[in-house]
């Protein structure tokens, strides 16, 4: 009776949320449709009335300009590219007409040209803060922190009330491992403007690093009542769902975002869904959606990216270095990207492209701590012991209880014989690891070399056969 009561009751649950999902995609179209109405009633005026200015004197920018800012309105890029270029030619000497053909460009992919135009914005005037974000927003898509802190300062210097320029520093902030620092610029944005959903969106994906995941799904809950139409929310709390193990909703807020999606012809929701199959270990399902991801863009990089890791992840390594080759065309000083490269090399068994590709991410980067692991092994499997135990030294300042790190390293020192090292790190990779492969194999060897030296030639002939 009870079992029939709890079976009943465990499907009736099911139902409702199979229902309550559904109607949030409903809710959040509606809000869409709503959202593009009243854009439609904002700027759509502005366009007829700047339009009949231009007949009049199609020699003065400021309508061009004008007109150009209200196709952005209205999500009308192309349109809003040709106002201000137009706007550009009739004032060569004018900074905001470069700054406007700067937003349009970015809004267009067109990132080289977007911080051309604010370069020339700047060298007109020096003080017009607009110029400083977009150049900063830029070299945000380039995968460029840095640049993006340094634009955004000097933006917020000029006007300390850009909220937009806390947020993006923000971002670029923890990109560079600053994470208080990012957190206070979200917390100062909030401050000044309440209402602005990028503040909560940042914000959110900081709190999820900080595995401080219930502030994470309240800001993107947050951030989605301020915004119900705005697809980049639904992703955010995707992953804030994934994050707590509420896998049913993650996929969710990942259909939800597709389908706000659905008239834009824009694949990165398409990509996160992919990447959140891939964590669930759904490799063929992510293929397919980054496959359809760049099947819309072509230069959808986190779709080629995640497409990257799940080709590895079935063992199609050369699809999966050739993936990442094609990130490094789109953002070419991506650490992560050459990192990533590596690892599918290693897979491959092709240790000295592994250590090229681990060598370009730690120059662009020397904080990504994951990369020193691996080009650690590749230097192990290269016959570089010294310079592998330095490299697990580093991965172990930053993670001291990886068995693996433990165990690699205590392998090459034994290869270099220093055996009581060897065998003391290999007896604590087995402490927190028990079934660790290359802690027993390195406990074995260390005994050996230190009491039967004449039977480790035989050992190693044994490990090369079965290709530890």
């Amino acid at each position: 009776m009870c079992a029939a009561v709890v079976g009943l009751t465990s499907f009736a649950a099911g139902l409702w949320n199979a229902q309550y999902l559904s109607a949030q995609t409903f809710l959040a179209k509606k809000a869409l449709v709503e959202r593009n109405t009243d854009l439609q009633a904002k700027w759509a005026p502005v366009v007829e009335k700047c339009s009949r200015a231009i007949k009049t004197n199609p020699r003065n920018p400021q309508p061009y300009m004008d007109r150009s800012n209200a196709y952005l309105g209205l999500e009308r890029y192309e349109e809003a590219f040709d106002d201000a270029n137009k706007a550009v030619s009739l004032a060569s000497n004018l900074a905001e007409a470069y700054c406007c053909r700067a937003y349009a460009a970015g809004h267009l992919r067109k990132y080289e040209d977007e911080i051309a135009d604010c370069n020339k914005a700047i060298s007109l005037d020096p003080k017009l803060a607009e110029a400083y974000l977009w150049r900063g927003i830029a070299n945000q898509h380039l995968e460029k922190p840095k640049l993006v802190v340094e634009n955004c300062t000097a933006a917020l210097k000029l006007d300390p009330t850009l909220v937009r320029a806390y947020c993006r520093r923000a971002g670029a902030l923890d990109d560079l491992g600053e994470k208080e620092a990012a957190l206070k610029d979200c917390n100062r944005a909030v401050q000044i403007d309440p209402r602005f959903t990028e503040s909560y969106y940042y914000r959110a994906w900081i709190y999820g690093e900080q595995k401080n995941f219930r502030k994470q799904l309240a800001d993107c809950n947050l951030a989605i009542s301020l915004e119900p139409a705005e697809e980049y929310l639904y992703r955010a709390r995707g992953q804030a769902f994934e994050n707590i193990g509420q896998m049913d909703n993650a996929i969710a807020d990942c259909n939800t975002s597709i389908e706000l999606c659905r008239d834009r012809n824009y694949g990165t929701a398409y990509a996160f869904r992919g990447s959140v199959q891939c964590r669930q270990g759904n490799y063929i399902d992510a293929l397919k959606d980054c496959d359809e991801a760049t099947k819309i863009d072509p230069r959808c990089s986190n779709a080629l990216y995640v497409r990257g890791i799940a080709h590895r992840l079935l063992y199609q390594n050369k699809e999966s270095i050739d993936d990442f080759s094609e990130v490094l065309k789109l953002t070419p000083e991506d650490p992560d990207a050459y990192g990533q490269r590596a690892l599918s090399h290693q897979f491959a068994g092709e240790f000295i492209q592994e250590l090229a590709d681990c060598n370009k991410a730690l120059k662009l980067d020397p904080n990504r701590k994951w990369v020193y692991w691996h080009r650690g092994f590749g230097e192990r499997k290269l016959h570089q012991f010294e310079l592998a135990i330095k490299d697990f030294d580093r991965a172990l300042a930053d993670d001291s209880k990886d068995a693996w790190a433990y165990a690699y390293r205590g392998r090459s020192n034994g290869e270099l014989g220093s055996y009581r090292r060897e065998r003391e790190d290999c007896e604590t990779a087995l402490r927190l690891d028990p079934t660790n492969p290359p802690g027993c194999e390195g406990c074995i060897h260390a005994w050996l070399g230190m009491h039967c030296p004449a039977l480790l030639r035989p050992f190693h002939a044994w490990l090369n056969l079965f290709g530890f």
